[in-house]
C-alpha cells in the first residue's frame, strides 16, 4: 500500500488532513432572526464597524440547533427556545489563512418578548446587538452582506 503524504496547515489550529487537504472549510451557521417590524437581529464585533448575523463555528460533534444554541448565548444571552427554518443562503469565502463556509438559518422565536433591546446581556463575542435594517447589513464587508442582499429581494 503506498504511503499517504499529510498535508498540515498552520491555520490558528494544527489540522492535518491525510487525504484532502485542500478542500478543508470551517463550518460555521448564522441565524436570521426577523422581527414583526422586518428588522434582523445583529450583532457587531469588539472593534468592528459592521453589523453581522449572530453565529458562528460549528463544534466537533455538534449539531446545527446546537451549535446556534450556543452561539446564540455567547454573543448575547439568549436562552429561550427556538426552531431552526429552513436554509436561506450558504457562503464561501476566504478568511483569517482558510475558507470558510457559513449556513444561514431562518430561525422561529415563538416569543419575541425575549428580545427586547433592554434584556440582552452581551457575551464575551459581541461588543453590541441591535434591531437592524437589512439594508445595514448589506453595506457590511462580511458573511453577512450577500445574504442581506438576498432578503432585500424578497
Amino acid at each position: 500500500m503506498p504511503e499517504v503524504k499529510k498535508a498540515c496547515y498552520n491555520v490558528g489550529m494544527n489540522y492535518c488532513d491525510p487525504i484532502y487537504p485542500s478542500t478543508i472549510y470551517r463550518v460555521t451557521v448564522k441565524g436570521i432572526i426577523k422581527n414583526k417590524s422586518g428588522k434582523i437581529l445583529a450583532t457587531r464585533d469588539d472593534g468592528e464597524t459592521d453589523f453581522e448575523l449572530p453565529g458562528g463555528g460549528i463544534e466537533h460533534g455538534e449539531t446545527i440547533h446546537a451549535a446556534l444554541t450556543r452561539e446564540l448565548r455567547e454573543e448575547f444571552g439568549f436562552s429561550g427556545e427556538f426552531r431552526l427554518g429552513e436554509l436561506f443562503h450558504v457562503n464561501t469565502n476566504f478568511k483569517d489563512g482558510m475558507w470558510r463556509m457559513a449556513l444561514m438559518f431562518w430561525l422561529e422565536i415563538e416569543d419575541e418578548s425575549l428580545f427586547k433591546i433592554n434584556k440582552f446581556e452581551l457575551g464575551g463575542e459581541a461588543a453590541e446587538v441591535a434591531w437592524v435594517d437589512p439594508e445595514v447589513l448589506a453595506r457590511g464587508n462580511h458573511n453577512s452582506e450577500e445574504t442581506a442582499r438576498k432578503m432585500l429581494k424578497l
